[in-house]
């Protein structure tokens, strides 16, 4: 891989405390967890409170989870590509809630792009390069960046506690960040073929730029602490990359569902290897749904 990048400076802010991908029970780690499409049910192995399901949804939805309502713990929640509609069960006051935002065919990207510690509804529209963010402070702005054919990889990059709006290109394999505090950053890492996953992977409060090879299960990081690549193998053909802080120490965890099996692989920083069978062939893994 080639890395080369361009970068500018803009205001700090003060960085702000980052949500835990994946927590339903609102212990600091991320929950092994899947929607099964064909009974429209979320199963969720949650670390401290023990197994949970619920039906909810339907099996065409685009499965959305993500703290809406800011108490710590992620609501299941989708996005109904037919007419635009978010539908959250949020975990606060254990009552649905439905907001029409967006098109069928924009891609949802919740995240907290406004640091209050909620995440907001969000879309990237591949037809015109534009983000369209429903802030819970201020509002919805749209925000043109992007061509067709990107892939949105929201994350925050420069660690201020606010998720930047950003984007992978896979036909020269660059990343494209708009960072809400350090300015543009573009950095060529990747192919064509990859996955891209970013995620913290080394505990600094900045997202790394990664890669998820599916031919041969080998995950390229580009940390922010080193400036600096790393790869590791783990996972083989036909596995899914499925990161997150599954021992609760602040970094992201590599982790791949082996669907032919109902298998989750989890590599954590602290405790080591596990093996937790976890699904079926079929389902849609949580901590992939906004893998593209």
């Amino acid at each position: 891989m080639f890395v080369g990048f361009v970068f500018s400076a803009m205001a700090l802010a003060a960085p702000q405390q980052k949500q835990v991908p994946l927590d339903f029970d609102g212990d600091g780690r991320s929950d092994v967890s899947v929607y099964r499409p064909t009974e429209s049910r979320w199963y969720i192995n949650r670390s401290q409170s023990g197994g949970f399901q619920m039906e909810f949804g339907i099996a065409s939805d685009t499965v959305v989870p993500a703290d809406y309502d800011g108490d710590g713990r992620t609501d299941m929640a989708v996005y109904r590509a037919s007419d635009g509609i978010w539908h959250v069960f949020q975990s606060s006051t254990a009552t649905p809630m439905q907001f029409k935002y967006g098109l069928g065919t924009d891609i949802p990207v919740p995240a907290d792009y406004d640091g209050d510690g909620k995440a907001d509804m969000a879309i990237y529209r591949p037809s015109a390069g534009q983000w369209w963010i429903n802030l819970t402070t201020t509002g919805s702005t749209t925000i043109p960046y992007g061509i067709k054919g990107d892939k949105p990889v929201a994350a925050d990059y420069d660690g201020d506690g606010r998720v930047d709006i950003a984007l992978y290109r896979p036909s020269d394999g660059t990343w494209h960040i708009n960072r809400s505090r350090d300015g543009n950053l573009v950095i060529k890492w990747g192919v064509a073929v990859d996955m891209p996953v970013p995620a913290d992977y080394d505990g600094d409060g900045k997202a790394d730029m990664t890669v998820y090879r599916p031919s041969d299960g080998t995950w390229y990081h580009w940390l922010s602490s080193t400036f600096g690549p790393a790869y590791v193998k783990f996972g083989a053909a036909g596995d899914l990359p499925t990161p997150g802080d599954y021992d609760g120490d602040g970094a992201a965890d590599m982790a791949i569902f082996r669907p032919a099996d109902g298998k989750w692989l989890i590599n954590q920083s602290t405790e080591g290897k596990v093996t937790v069978p976890f699904g079926l062939a079929g389902d849609k893994t949580m901590a992939n749904a906004f893998v593209k």
